[in-house]
């Protein structure tokens, strides 16, 4: 499941509910050996212990936010109408923090004591920049926004963290019992090299 060119986190819900689904349909039909159904009761067992801690806000958000799915794609415990509950009031905690930290730095410009006239406009200007930002989170509805755009193709590739965290889990390649004295800077210089080598020869 995990790849260097998609996200993986959320798709795992779809997986989950897809063996869950053949593991039911194996228990109930009644032409399949006894042993491969207690094999299926067992790795039934298995999945609702993954399932406790794999089901949650997060991975529902995960797969939402994936462009290739959104809400066309859902695990059977979550409606599409409870998803873009939860993405709207994950965006609005979101805003609301934006907004608190826009009314704070306001608050501490007034409060300032400025006695230089020409720090003035820069001041001004500050406020008036966070003032239209403010009225434009307001004025828009991104999350509307981001789920009338159509889904994206499967084959995209989307931004992930796999790839970054392959490159550094290389350094124990270089770092071996014969070069076990490399300091942190040769590591890293290393590393780099290595990496942009393979970008210029792309």
């Amino acid at each position: 499941m995990s790849g260097s060119k998609y996200p993986t986190f959320g798709t795992l819900l779809l997986l989950l509910d897809y063996l869950l689904e053949h593991i039911t349909i194996i228990k109930n039909d009644t032409s399949i050996p006894k042993w491969i159904k207690g094999i299926a009761k067992e790795m039934q067992e298995k999945f609702r212990c993954i399932s406790v801690n794999l089901y949650n806000s997060t991975a529902t958000l995960a797969l939402v936010l994936d462009p290739r799915y959104k809400t066309q794609i859902l695990p059977n415990s979550v409606s599409v109408e409870d998803a873009k509950q939860l993405l709207l009031e994950k965006f609005n905690s979101y805003q609301n923090m934006e907004q608190t930290l826009i009314a704070d730095d306001e608050n501490e410009i007034k409060e300032d004591n400025v006695e230089d006239k020409r720090k003035t406009s820069g001041i001004l200007s500050r406020m008036i920049q966070k003032k239209r930002k403010f009225n434009n989170l307001q004025s828009r509805n991104e999350i509307m926004e981001y789920l009338a755009i159509p889904v994206e193709p499967i084959d995209i590739d989307p931004s992930t963290s796999v790839s970054s965290e392959q490159a550094f889990s290389k350094s124990g390649e270089l770092v071996s019992k014969k070069r076990n004295r490399l300091g942190d800077r040769a590591i890293e210089a290393c590393m780099c090299l290595n990496s942009w080598i393979k970008l210029l020869n792309n």
